[in-house]
């Protein structure tokens, strides 16, 4: 998560104003680039998952996915690297494309196997929270990248920048291997788990797609994810731009700069600070409450206009809203686990249900660029007005499909009840 955290913040906060501002690409050729991004975005994750758990001879999940989070890593650095290359002006779709598909190819084989290791690891829910935890304290730090990206970003020279995008590549790389075959090393089975003891079994693409017909939460969470990922994307990619006009002339560039830098970091404090209330009182619950939060939070600033007070809510919507986005991974576990007890598996196919359960969310991740591309050619107050009501609207529609969510209270112990406490 640290390497993860290091290299993604630098990309969701540049990539945009890089090929925007720096490169000057046209709009038409953004948004045929951006959608066909969003259609490789989306697919990809369900594909990688699907091969992750069904093509490997290796029995124990935790090893197999420690080998492809080793050299997924590795070359999802390399993307990283081909990102903020220098662009030929006479074929900069083509270099945008590509470096958007590489990248998050890469990330995506990277992730879907790191999230489904919290579903592999562990089915209790407070061991899932503390290595959730764990997991937020490496990208905390990882996040301290965009200190350095503020400080080396500068549109007119660009040197400095790739330079430094090369130095954090090499250190995430090797973060990458250590991290994997330092799991690799410590994972064995425990005699007493039956799961690796099976042979893991081919499902058929087909018999898999039916089975995820029939599972009603893992598409209600999709629909949340959806527009969970529209708005953090919104927010993340347009956070930057969004204090420069309406807190730029107010605030100093070093001060922006802060608080840039301190919106990568809160929302994985605010997720350790989480831990306890989740293990507590339950992911439902504590869920219920952040989206309640937000609600709140797009109501009260609504007629605020001052640029203090406009930068305050823009950086708190933001870390309320990727407080979510942090706690999915563990929705997710718990859709794993239902998934094994609806269709009676034998063996994990946690990476595909990851994949899979990403799948609208991936395709909102390219929209929210679109309507930020769109609306900056617009007037202020036009954008004040989709800066609030855009998450409002979003947190709303969200609120509701987690009303209708039924993975909670005793129907998810029973859901838990199949499979053992660890299974490494």
């Amino acid at each position: 998560m640290l390497a993860s955290s290091a290299m993604n913040n630098l990309f969701v906060t540049y990539y945009l104003d890089y090929f925007i501002n720096v490169v000057q690409m046209d709009a038409s050729s953004f948004f045929l680039g951006q959608t066909i991004f969003m259609i490789w975005n989306a697919f990809n994750d369900p594909v990688f998952g699907y091969l992750s758990d069904q093509f490997s001879n290796e029995s124990n999940e935790v090893i197999r996915r420690s080998a492809i989070i080793k050299y997924g890593g590795v070359f999802w650095s390399l993307a990283f690297v081909v990102v903020f290359l220098p662009v030929s002006s006479s074929n900069y779709l083509f270099q945008f494309t590509l470096a958007l598909c590489f990248y998050d190819g890469m990330l995506t084989l990277v992730e879907v196997n790191h999230s489904a290791l919290l579903a592999d690891i562990s089915v209790n829910p407070g061991e899932r929270a503390t290595l959730n935890a764990y997991a937020a304290v490496g990208a905390g730090v990882g996040s301290l990248s965009s200190i350095a990206g503020h400080v080396f970003w500068n549109k007119e020279d660009l040197f400095m920048f790739r330079y430094l995008v090369f130095i954090v590549a090499s250190l995430c790389g090797i973060c990458f291997y250590v991290a994997a075959e330092g799991l690799r090393s410590y994972s064995y089975c425990r005699s007493n788990t039956s799961d690796c003891d099976k042979e893991q079994k081919v499902v058929p693409i087909s018999t898999f797609w039916r089975q995820l017909l029939k599972h009603r939460n893992l598409w209600l969470f999709q629909l949340l994810y959806f527009f969970q990922v529209f708005d953090c994307s919104f927010g993340k990619n347009h956070f930057g731009i969004f204090l420069d006009r309406f807190a730029g002339s107010y605030f100093s560039p070093s001060f922006l700069g802060i608080v840039i830098s301190t919106s990568f970091l809160l929302p994985w404090i605010v997720t350790i600070l989480m831990t306890p209330s989740i293990r507590k009182q339950g992911l439902y619950s504590v869920v219920n409450i952040v989206l309640l939060v937000r609600v709140g939070l797009c109501v009260s600033f609504m007629p605020v206009t001052h640029p203090a007070i406009v930068t305050l809510f823009i950086l708190a919507n933001r870390v309320v809203s990727e407080s979510i986005c942090r706690v999915c991974p563990l929705i997710i576990s718990d859709l794993v686990d239902e998934d094994k007890y609806l269709n009676k598996r034998s063996g994990s196919v946690s990476a595909s249900l990851v994949g899979f359960s990403t799948l609208l969310g991936k395709m909102s991740q390219s929209l929210a660029p679109m309507l930020g591309f769109t609306m900056l050619q617009k007037n202020n107050e036009l954008i004040s007005y989709v800066m609030i009501f855009s998450p409002l609207t979003c947190v709303v529609i969200q609120l509701f499909i987690w009303s209708l969510f039924t993975l909670k209270g005793p129907y998810l112990k029973l859901v838990k009840q199949i499979r053992p406490k660890s299974l490494v």
